[in-house]
């Protein structure tokens, strides 16, 4: 047990300086070679366009979280005893993946349909906050 402390100790500098150097990478880059984010042109009524279908994207995601937390809470009011309870919540969370779902799939639809780029993503797969595939 000593032992692996120990060991873990010894890697943590290790590990802190390589994520501290990942970390620093993009702001070092100079900005020509940072990849740029090209927005194709639009015309004003694309863009009224785009925009209305970007907000009704938004209020159906707004709607089923919404239809989804009162069907948790009437599941969960329901519950008398703890397996009960955990189907409640496995409801839920399948309920939020699929929502999830299909609101990316229509922001990619709407992403090729107006010729726009996938959002950038982070280190660890997931999208940058304010992108359409959230």
């Amino acid at each position: 047990m000593h032992r692996k402390l120990l060991a873990a100790a010894a890697l943590f500098p290790l590990l802190a300086a390589g994520i501290n150097a990942v970390q620093a990478q993009p702001a070092e880059m100079p900005k020509q070679e940072r990849p740029a984010f090209e927005r194709p042109t639009f015309t004003k009524e694309q863009l009224q366009n785009l925009f209305k279908l970007r907000s009704t994207i938004e209020q159906k995601s707004h709607a089923g979280r919404i239809a989804i937390l009162q069907e948790a809470e009437r599941c969960v009011t329901a519950a008398q005893t703890p397996p009960a309870l955990k189907a409640c919540e496995q409801g839920e969370r399948e309920a939020h993946q699929k929502l999830r779902n299909q609101l990316r799939t229509e922001a990619e639809q709407l992403r090729s349909q107006y010729g726009l780029p996938k959002p950038p993503q982070g280190p660890w797969g997931q999208h940058h906050p304010g992108s359409m595939a959230q």
